[in-house]
């Protein structure tokens, strides 16, 4: 199976998400901001990362859930019993 052309937008999510944090602790290290600032920001970050990667799971990721698969691949199709021998 091929990855989606879009792969790279999770690991790109997820990097800028990881260093714009990596700049808020420095910030806090250097006394620039307070502990509640960092925690906040941190907790913003990630959720506005995890929105992103939302977004992509349903723009790119829609049709292979397993429900799709199932409806989609025959095994739920029902059919007669094979008629008995006379």
């Amino acid at each position: 199976m091929k990855a989606p052309a879009s792969s790279d937008q999770p690991s790109a999510a997820t990097k800028k998400a990881e260093d714009n944090v990596t700049l808020l602790d420095q910030q806090y290290m250097d006394g620039l901001i307070t502990e509640n600032e960092r925690y906040t920001n941190t907790v913003q970050i990630w959720t506005s990362a995890n929105d992103e990667l939302t977004k992509v799971i349903q723009a790119n990721l829609r049709n292979y859930g397993g429900i799709y698969l199932m409806a989609n691949s025959g095994a739920t199709t029902i059919s007669a019993p094979a008629a008995a021998a006379s």
